[in-house]
């Protein structure tokens, strides 16, 4: 997960984190490999990389 569009998610999240505590809870945990999997299936192709790895961090 070292790509740009992660570190620039975990920035965003952190700065949500900071400033706005009250609307962070609503940031959905992170997609499991299963759900991602079941993604692609129902869309029928493989997501790019960077969009799994934004998956990982927040559903």
């Amino acid at each position: 997960m070292d790509n740009l569009v992660s570190t620039y998610w975990l920035s965003y999240r952190e700065k949500i984190n900071n400033r706005f505590p009250e609307y962070y809870k609503y940031l959905n945990p992170p997609a499991s490999e299963d759900e991602i999997l079941h993604l692609q299936t129902v869309l029928g192709y493989e997501i790019p990389v960077e969009m799994k790895d934004l998956y990982r961090l927040n559903n």
